[in-house]
C-alpha cells in the first residue's frame, strides 16, 4: 500500500477513536519511518486538523532537526497562524515539555481474539453436529480460509441452506483443533500423540496441508516400535511418502517383535506387502543403499521438527509457520 501522509494521520485520528491502541502505534511507526522534509508540514497541518497533538509533537521534532530545510518549504505558506507561531518559537526550545517517551507496540489480540469466535453462538450462522454435539462456527471465517468448506458453503448442498453441518468420522474434540487452526492460524494447545493421528487425517481430508505436515512433524519424533503400525497406517492414508518409510524403517529394525503384533490383523494387504518387502531389501545384499535411502526419511523428519520447535511455540501459544508439505500434492486452504 502506498504511504499517503494524510491517510496514516486520518487512520491514527479513527484508531485513537476507537481505542485501537496497537493501530495507532503502527500508524506512529509509519509516520516515523517514513517522515520526510517534503511532507512534514502537510502532516503537521493534517495533525493539526484533527488534534493529534502526539503527531504533532513528531513532526515538531522532526522539524527542529531539518528546521533550515522545513522553514524554506512553499507550504509553509498554508500554515495557520497557531501553526506559524509554534514553528517560531521551535529554534527558542519550543515543545521541550512535550516530548514524548519512546514507543512500544502492544502485543497484538487477533489470535486470542479470533478463538473467542470458535464455538460461540452470537454472530454464528452456520452448525457443526458432530457425535450429538453442537460447535457453532461462520460462513466468512471458514470460506476465506478453506476450500473445501468455501465449496461446500457455494455448491446449493443441503448443509449450505440449512446452516447444520453433519460431520462423521471426526470427534469434537479433533474438529475443534482444526477449526482453532482455522479461525488463528494456531492450535489451542498441546495435542496427544493419538490426536495428532486423528488430526493429520482430518488435516489431509480437509486439504490444509500446513497442518497435515506439522502433525506428520510430531509424528515422527514420537514414532517408536509400540505405534510404528499406526503411524504407517495414518502416512500411508495421508499420503507422506516420507513418514511411511520411516514407519517401515522403524518396522523393520525391530521385524521380530513386529511379526507377532496383533495390530498387523487390522492392516490392508498392501502395507503387510511392503513391511516383508522393505525388510527383504534391508537384509538382502542391497542393505547399504536402501539403508541410506530410507534413514534419509528419518533423519529428513528430524530435521523439520528441529526446525519447527519455533512455529510449535507460536502454535501453541501465537503465530503460525507456512510449513513446508513433504509428499502431500496440491493446494490447501488455512495456511
Amino acid at each position: 500500500m502506498t504511504y499517503l501522509p494524510a491517510l496514516v494521520v486520518d487512520v491514527w485520528m479513527l484508531a485513537d477513536k476507537l481505542q485501537l491502541e496497537r493501530c495507532a502505534m503502527l500508524c506512529s511507526c509509519q509516520i516515523q519511518r517514513y517522515m520526510k522534509e517534503e511532507d512534514v508540514l502537510s502532516i503537521l497541518y493534517n495533525a493539526n486538523r484533527v488534534g493529534l497533538k502526539t503527531v504533532k509533537y513528531l513532526c515538531f521534532a522532526f522539524i527542529k532537526d531539518h528546521y533550515k530545510q522545513v522553514a524554506m518549504m512553499p507550504e509553509v505558506n498554508e500554515l495557520p497562524n497557531e501553526l506559524l507561531i509554534e514553528l517560531l518559537r521551535l529554534p527558542a526550545g519550543g515543545m521541550q515539555e512535550k516530548q514524548q517517551k519512546p514507543f512500544s507496540l502492544p502485543a497484538s489480540t487477533l489470535q486470542s481474539d479470533l478463538r473467542k469466535l470458535v464455538g460461540a453462538k452470537q454472530w454464528s450462522d452456520v452448525v457443526f453436529s458432530i457425535q450429538g454435539e453442537i460447535i457453532y462456527a461462520h460462513h466468512c471465517i471458514l470460506s476465506a480460509r478453506n476450500s473445501v468448506f468455501a465449496t461446500m458453503f457455494e455448491s446449493g448442498m443441503r448443509e449450505s441452506s440449512s446452516g447444520v453441518v453433519e460431520v462423521a468420522d471426526v470427534s469434537p474434540k479433533i474438529f475443534l483443533y482444526m477449526l482453532y487452526y482455522l479461525y488463528s492460524g494456531v492450535l489451542i494447545e498441546q495435542p496427544t500423540f493419538e490426536e495428532y493421528l486423528l488430526l493429520m487425517q482430518v488435516s489431509d481430508r480437509y486439504l490444509l496441508d500446513v497442518l497435515k505436515e506439522c502433525c506428520a512433524r510430531e509424528i515422527a519424533y514420537c514414532a517408536d516400535v509400540g505405534n510404528c503400525l499406526s503411524v504407517l497406517e495414518a502416512a500411508d492414508a495421508c499420503q507422506l511418502s516420507d513418514l511411511k518409510h520411516l514407519a517401515l524403517e522403524i518396522a523393520s529394525d525391530n521385524f521380530a517383535r513386529i511379526a507377532l503384533a496383533p495390530d498387523l490383523r487390522a492392516l490392508p494387504q498392501h502395507l503387510l506387502v511392503d513391511i516383508i518387502q522393505t525388510h527383504g531389501l534391508r537384509t538382502s545384499h542391497l542393505l547399504p543403499h536402501h539403508l541410506n535411502q530410507l534413514h534419509s526419511h528419518h533423519h529428513h523428519y528430524l530435521q523439520l521438527h528441529n526446525q519447527s520447535h519455533q512455529y510449535n511455540s507460536s502454535t501453541h501459544g501465537d503465530s503460525s509457520s507456512s510449513g513446508s508439505s513433504s509428499s502431500s500434492g496440491g493446494g490447501g486452504g488455512g495456511g
